[in-house]
């Protein structure tokens, strides 16, 4: 089963979100177990 950021990744909308989980050092957080939900803006709402 694929992450929460390989889904983010491979849906090609979320690099906003993506740099910003990166800038805040949340990467590994998120690669964890989860379960996590995340409610997240596509790349033109930015």
């Amino acid at each position: 089963m694929a992450t929460i950021l390989e889904t983010a990744a491979g849906a090609g909308v979320f690099n906003t979100l993506l740099a910003a989980v990166d800038a805040a050092g949340l990467r590994g957080a998120l690669e964890g177990p989860g379960p996590f939900t995340v409610f997240a803006p596509v790349d033109d709402a930015f």
